[in-house]
């Protein structure tokens, strides 16, 4: 950026507003034109997706004036002169040097005011709101990310391939890149990003790879920068340049912050202009993003770019380092009021410092699911079982008509006149989790219907005990404490497995009609308990228990009485079982202790829960994945080595862990500067104002202030989140918000 300095601190600067009165198409314009009647009082900027905007108000010229009929008023100035999507430029003139572009945008807004009470009280008013010229990379159909994208080599132009399918990097954390480099896009006349752009590729396909912080921004830039096959392989007009700094972090070759590199979280960018893309990919990877006018004369501005926006993206709080400086009153007393401005560049400055609400660790818990074949029992109270004598009756229980008034018929048959109230008897099943059911449930004396009275007859289906592979990883990750349960409510999950997701199979279900000792995979229809962990059976192959069993089942022959599931189910020898997950109470988790840059010495801490899980199948299950010798463990893609050094779940979780800490374990500084509307050009965006020169006040923000925790050594200091630029002749200065980075674009 060029600064803009001056020898005298108090002159008041001059400015010219330029209006381009047709929009930029195709690279050509119209031409600038001055406009006399316009004044631009403020310009201001902030950290994020956002451009920044200017504020423009009309001058009312006084009588003879050449520019407008004194006749017109501020409402007629606006509504007759000014018209949305013009182009309005801002130039300021310093009081040496050539004339610099503080501001391009477009004029997107117009408020206009008038009163007319009495003679002495008609006032009319009106005020032109513009947005920086980046709006346009933000809203323009050919930046919006309508899907996911191939790069077509010849020429090399962006398509977008699946419309439909939403534009989501490394979706449900699975890696979703394209496995090899696609074609570098270039294009002349450009600030060139010579740079690989990537492809989507298919979700759990296992050749796909994952999107980092560095390719994401990568290929959203070039897609930003160079459009998609609406600029037929050229260059599109874009409003922004990349900066040097981000270029080389973007290099093939750069040896940037780990950061750049980490596994993206899943991160959805679909439907969203290009700027919220790339802000959207920040939030997530710990980076933050600004836009600044580069501030060039118009002499270095090449119309056909049009390019006078500079985007900048940091890791969070490490943004370039600067300084205020306002001396000790002392120092000033005995000099000129001009050289006491011309040793200070602020006039005033508001700051607060506050370790309230400092998070110096984060304990981040994900979850455990558990694959396993589980031992349905009755969910039904023994007491609805039809027990008078016609229960046993052969005829009526197997469809006799002349028997359908009975009690069996009327209950348990489907169509009987109490079905509705006993559909549930031999048709639910489940696991009792919080033990309530034992109260009301089969005796302990009938020890295969038997619900344990604690809900942890699952337990002893899990076998979890300190040696198998459940245990091992949590050892290999630190995590020494034993494996424990509570009772609460579980409810069945879908299984995870490669080879039931590629065959559309959510659960299996199977019988045993010889107390658990042989099963049988059977294909019937269930519905899934909202509030327990169970099933009600609901095939129309059902509608008669006691004219159904394994061997008959899906036929429209019926067993024997005695073979029937009926039968089985009094001499309670039935069983069913369901394969599916479970959630289990040892939860994936990462503990982000303090760290050297914490704002306070003490242990504040913050519970993260995430969704972030990781999937074990269970010895016994019937997954073709599975040993019967132990558990292992499952991705989309089959079985992983549990205790490797890619734990994805656990990487994954330390890393929102982590992120969540360095936003919060600072000590929040915020306030104001206002600094003189010459010093243009001195701060930007994302800076970080790590001292007061003069003051020997350091705005480090870890808990050892007074080594100047805010220095070049790491984070820290009070981050520029925001500019606003005066312009009217009655105050002009720069006004700096320095704001806590956890309270502006923060996690």
């Amino acid at each position: 950026m060029t600064a803009l300095t001056t020898a005298n601190p108090r002159s008041v600067l001059t400015h010219a507003v330029y209006l381009r009165r047709s929009p930029l198409v195709n690279g050509e314009s119209t031409g600038w034109v001055f406009d006399p009647a316009l004044r631009c009082e403020q310009i201001s900027y902030r950290k994020g997706p956002n451009p920044g905007r200017a504020i423009i108000k009309p001058i009312v010229l006084p009588s003879g004036g050449s520019h407008r009929p004194t006749d017109l008023a501020s409402i007629q100035l606006i509504l007759a002169n000014y018209a949305c999507d013009y182009q309005v430029k801002v130039e300021v003139q310093p009081l040496d040097g050539e004339p610099v572009i503080a501001f391009e945008g477009v004029l997107m807004r117009a408020e206009v005011f008038a009163e007319r009470l009495d003679a002495a009280s008609d006032r009319e008013d009106g005020t032109l709101i513009a947005t920086a010229m980046p709006v346009l990379d933000n809203t323009l159909s050919d930046h919006l990310i309508s899907g996911r994208w191939i790069v077509d080599a010849t020429p090399a132009v962006w398509v977008i391939e699946s419309p439909g399918v939403p534009a989501v990097f490394n979706v449900d954390g699975k890696p979703n890149m394209a496995p090899s480099n696609s074609t570098r896009i270039t294009a002349a006349g450009l600030e060139t990003l010579t740079a690989l752009a990537f492809n989507f590729w298919g979700d759990n396909d296992s050749v796909g790879t994952w999107w980092t912080p560095r390719e994401a921004i990568r290929t959203l830039l070039t897609f930003w920068l160079y459009g998609t096959t609406s600029g037929g392989g050229e260059a599109l007009s874009r409003t922004c340049c990349v900066s040097g700094e981000l270029m080389e972090i973007l290099a093939d070759t750069a040896g940037a912050d780990d950061i750049w590199d980490a596994r993206l979280p899943e991160t959805n960018v679909h439907g969203l202009g290009v700027l919220d893309a790339l802000h959207a990919v920040c939030r997530n990877a710990g980076l933050e993003m600004a836009l600044m006018p580069d501030l060039r004369s118009e002499a270095e501005v090449d119309e056909t770019e049009d390019r006078l926006y500079r985007l900048y993206i940091y890791p969070r709080n490490k943004g370039r380092l600067n300084t205020l400086k306002l001396q000790r009153r002392p120092l000033m007393d005995d000099i000129t009021p001009e050289a006491s401005l011309q040793q200070n560049d602020i006039s005033r400055v508001r700051l607060l410092r506050d370790s309230l609400r400092t998070v110096s660790q984060v304990h981040a818990r994900g979850l455990s699911l558990i694959e396993a074949s589980f031992k349905l029992k009755p969910m039904w109270d023994p007491d609805d079982l039809a027990a008078d004598s016609d229960s046993t009756d052969a005829n009526q229980m197997q469809g006799d008509p002349d028997k359908s008034g009975l009690t069996y018929s009327a209950r348990h048959v489907q169509g009987g006149a109490d079905y509705d109230a006993y559909q549930h008897v031999g048709r639910l099943w489940g696991i009792d989790c919080t033990g309530d059911f034992s109260a009301h449930g089969y005796p302990e004396a009938a020890a295969l219907y038997y619900h344990d009275p604690d809900g942890f007859d699952f337990v002893n289906y899990l076998l979890l005990d300190a040696a198998n592979a459940i245990a091992d990883e949590r050892t290999a990750l630190g995590i020494t404490d034993a494996i424990a349960w509570c009772r609460r409510l579980r409810l069945p999950h879908p299984i995870r497995r490669p080879d039931g997701s590629l065959k559309g199979i959510d659960w299996v279900l199977e019988v045993s009609e010889d107390s658990g000792s042989s099963w049988t995979k059977i294909d019937l229809q269930f519905s899934v308990a909202r509030e327990m962990f169970a099933i009600m059976l609901t095939g129309a192959e059902i509608a008669n228990l006691a004219a159904v069993n394994a061997a008959t089942f899906g036929t429209k022959a019926e067993p024997a009485l005695a073979d029937s599931w009926w039968t089985k189910i009094l001499g309670k020898t039935l069983l069913f079982r369901l394969t599916c997950c479970i959630e289990a109470d040892h939860a994936a988790r990462y503990d982000a202790t303090i760290s050297a840059a914490s704002g306070s010495a003490y242990e504040r801490g913050k519970l993260l829960v995430s969704d972030i899980a990781e999937y074990w199948a269970a010895p016994g299950s019937i997954n073709a994945l599975t040993s019967a010798s132990g558990y292992v463990k499952l991705n989309h893609r089959g079985i992983i080595a549990p205790t490797s050094a890619g734990v994805s779940y656990v990487t994954n979780l330390r890393h929102q862990a982590e992120l969540m800490r360095s936003s919060w374990e600072q000590i929040p500084i915020a306030g104001i500067a206002a600094t003189w509307v010459m010093d243009l050009g001195k701060w930007r965006l994302l800076d970080r104002i790590t001292s007061i020169v003069g003051r020997d006040i350091q705005l480090g923000t870890n808990a050892d202030t007074t080594s100047g925790g805010g220095g070049s050594g790491g984070g820290g200091g009070a981050a520029v989140a925001g500019m606003t630029i005066e312009l009217n002749q009655a105050g002009q200065l720069i006004t700096l918000e320095l704001e806590d980075q956890r309270y502006t674009e923060g996690a």
